[in-house]
């Protein structure tokens, strides 16, 4: 259908093809490269426009002298010449060739005929050559269409995926005004498009992002420091209505034309955030449900071990400690099910210490050989590595080795032998454990380390397994800085292996001999030479006497030589951490009361690691050293204890657990007990006490709501979180302690109870001498 109007035209429009030549350069082409006759003048004449104006191109003769003109368009076209029309476009063009007046007056008949053919030929061969030149250009411009028409479609498909994105994209201009905003950013933010189109993008943002985006922004162009630009992170953005929400933003810089913008990619994770609430109070419910029973079982097999030895005959204390052992076991456990998620984050808990290798895998077969005969298997120790250390967690590297056992003796046929051998592998120690079974099939080996990973549902329920096991040892591993692997081969078995840094065992340090001034006597632990001479000279000045170790080794048999009063701790030894050489001071019977006053850079970060005074740390003083401070805290680590039995109020709802803290503390203190919040606000209102030991969950409400007004320490009522739940690092700064129920033992908490009830007697009795 013709296009006729401009409106037809508009409408159906579907892009532009361009192609522009010069006319005159086309003839003076053709003109060079084809032979030409001398004495005649060209003409080119475009019939479409109106007379008077039809001329597009005159070539004169090369045979002319001086300048030429040409002639009237009327005179030329009203002449005897030979010509040409075809039709170029949707334009006629005519051809005229005019002999110059008098050039052939004198020539021949045949050399006119002659003259007349090769302007036939002549005007034969520029028609071809336009045509060819048309033709070119209708090429270029179905190309050109072709080009456009992709150009479209990439453009639709472009449009389709960003407007069906689930996330919201949005694009931004570099005074950070919004230039592009999809449906899903629509729905997310609750703006329609044209609401936000040209507006700052800080709309979007609340408090405080709002203010400092324009900042951010023009501080990267100005200076290319990025706050958000190419890094992915966790904000908060804003609806229309005010509402504000969390969301993940991934923002990147792209340059259209010269011209610099910025994408934003936005998520809305409300209902991730919901669901982690909720995982996090499923697990936060569930440890307190199993950690408070298991706590009882465990706690009263110990208080039977320690205080009736006699009555019990040696059958039946090896009962008690195989229920005692398999508790123990059941409450890793436990802990290791409530910690995969902290395994995938990175948050799991290592106490860390130099170990020897061989005494920890000697202790695993034998501690698994029972298992291991229920499938008619035995574990036997091939080769050993004695005298060698590593720098690890106890419990978790036993915990790998009962994992690869167990897996070995589950896959063993009957009758065969685990072989377990440890040896060197360059600067690491490696374990190898070895079966006989089935091996892996190769479709399951590049799987073998995940979660949950089965390479049989059936033959799983057969031998037992959560496909947990592998999961936790290879995070373990690599947290000791190790790795795991395995070898195997289809049914000749498979060897899996692990390798941990071997630990260099720190030069022996001569024991100082003790002084017998009797004067108090302060062990000091410091690694810097002149922080430890600061220290030595504050405290011999107010008449302590003084002995300094450079290194936990030193101090160790130091204080294995010596007899302190007290002792002050850096937490940065050149061999291991402070924080790990308190716990195993408290595991040793000489040392567990040692009153240990921690002066150190790392004295904030230590106390909310530790929890407070789990360790029994006096005070926690940060460099540089405050004098005062310094020998108030020495003086009242070194004080001795009263005569009369502290006060200690128990909140907790479970009748087993209050029975056990009264059994230990029966000779210590005086014990009373409250199963709910009323009660114990009851009590706190009636009578005084030195201590409360708190559980969280109560029937009726949070034990953490009794914590405003008591504060943690200082002259108010000392406060012991003892919960079998996770608790947060802003609630532990509120109290005196933390202690898990599962992870720790009576014997911690009956030395962290002391330790702050004794702080609390030293306090006053220095504001009595004051």
């Amino acid at each position: 259908m013709p296009h006729n109007t401009a409106k037809l035209r508009r409408r159906n429009l579907a892009g532009f093809s361009l192609g522009v030549y010069r006319v005159g350069d086309v003839l003076e082409g053709a003109l060079t490269k084809y032979q030409r006759p001398g004495g005649i003048d060209i003409y080119l004449f475009d019939d479409s426009v109106p007379a008077g104006s039809q001329l597009i191109y005159f070539h004169p003769s090369r045979l002319r002298q001086g300048s030429a003109e040409p002639e009237p368009e009327k005179q030329i076209r009203g002449g005897a010449y030979p010509s040409a029309s075809f039709p170029v476009g949707d334009r006629q063009w005519t051809i005229i060739y005019r002999p110059i007046p008098g050039f052939f007056a004198g020539a021949s008949t045949w050399v006119s005929w002659a003259a007349f053919a090769a302007g036939l030929l002549f005007t034969a061969l520029m028609a071809v050559l336009l045509v060819l030149a048309i033709g070119r250009e209708t090429r270029i411009a179905a190309l050109v269409d072709k080009r456009t028409k992709d150009l479209k479609d990439s453009e639709t498909h472009i449009r389709a995926v960003v407007d069906n994105a689930v996330d919201a994209i949005i694009t931004i201009g570099k005074s950070g005004s919004i230039e592009s905003f999809n449906p899903a950013a629509e729905k997310i933010f609750g703006y329609r498009r044209d609401e936000v189109v040209g507006k700052n993008v800080n709309i979007l943002m609340p408090p405080p992002y709002h203010a400092k985006h324009d900042g951010y922004l023009r501080n990267y162009l100005e200076t290319g420091e990025r706050k958000i630009i190419g890094i992915g992170r966790e904000v908060e953005g804003m609806r229309k209505d005010g509402y504000i929400f969390p969301m993940d933003l991934a923002v990147s810089e792209m340059h259209i034309a010269r011209r610099k913008r910025f994408v934003g990619i936005c998520r809305d994770i409300t209902d991730r955030k919901k669901v982690d609430r909720m995982k996090n109070e499923f697990i936060s419910t569930v440890s307190h449900e199993l950690r408070t029973p298991l706590t009882s079982i465990q706690g009263s097999l110990s208080l039977i071990t320690k205080t009736m030895p006699k009555e019990l005959s040696k059958k039946h204390q090896n009962l008690i400690g195989i229920a005692d052992k398999n508790c123990r076991r059941l409450v890793r456990l436990i802990n290791d099910i409530l910690d995969i998620e902290k395994i995938e984050s990175g948050k799991m808990v290592f106490n860390l210490k130099a170990v020897e290798i061989m005494p920890l895998v000697r202790q695993a077969i034998e501690a698994n050989q029972s298992y291991a005969q229920k499938f008619s298997v035995m574990l036997v120790l091939k080769e050993s590595l004695a005298g060698v250390m590593i720098y690890a967690d106890e419990d978790r590297i036993a915990q790998v080795l009962t994992n690869l056992m167990s897996n070995a003796a589950k896959f063993s046929p009957p009758g065969e032998m685990v072989e377990v051998k440890v040896g060197r592998a360059g600067h690491n120690v490696r374990v190898e454990i070895a079966d006989h079974g089935p091996g892996i099939a190769e479709e399951f080996q590049d799987r073998i380390f995940g979660k949950f990973a089965q390479a049989d549902s059936s033959s799983t329920r057969r031998r037992e397994g959560t496909g947990l096991g592998l999961s936790i040892a290879k995070a373990i591993v690599e947290k000791h800085g190790g790795g795991i692997g395995f070898t195997t081969k289809p049914g000749a078995g498979t060897t899996f292996y692990f390798e941990l840094p071997e630990w260099q065992v720190q030069a022996e340090t001569p024991v100082r001999e003790a002084a017998a001034d009797g004067k108090r006597r302060i062990l000091v632990c410091e690694d810097e030479p002149d922080a430890a001479s600061l220290l030595k000279m504050m405290l011999e000045q107010n008449g302590v006497t003084c002995d300094v170790a450079y290194t936990a080794a030193m101090a160790k048999e130091m204080l294995a030589a010596n007899d302190y009063s007290a002792m002050t701790l850096d937490l940065m030894l050149p061999d291991i951490d402070g924080l790990t050489l308190m716990n195993e001071l408290r595991a040793d019977e000489k040392t567990r009361d040692l009153p240990i006053v921690v002066v150190s850079a790392r004295a904030e970060s230590g106390h909310l690691e530790i929890n407070g005074d789990v360790a029994g740390v006096v005070d926690w003083l940060a460099k540089p050293i405050d004098r005062d401070r310094l020998l108030a805290a020495v003086d009242r680590a070194a004080f001795g204890g009263g005569s009369e039995k502290p006060r200690i109020l128990h909140v907790e709802d479970d009748a087993d657990v209050l029975e056990l803290i009264a059994s230990l503390l029966a000779e210590r203190a005086v014990i009373e007990s409250a199963k709910t919040l009323s009660k114990t606000r009851e009590m706190l209102k009636s009578d005084t006490y030195d201590l409360m030991l708190l559980d969280i969950g109560l029937p009726d409400g949070n034990g953490l709501d009794l914590l405003p007004g008591l504060g943690g320490g200082g002259e108010n009522l000392p406060v012991v979180l003892f919960t079998g739940q996770e608790v947060p690092g802003e609630i532990a700064r509120k109290v005196d302690a933390v202690m898990i129920k599962s992870r720790t033992s009576m014997d911690q908490l009956l030395a962290t109870m002391t330790h702050i009830i004794d702080r609390k007697a030293a306090v006053g009795r220095r504001t009595e001498v004051d």
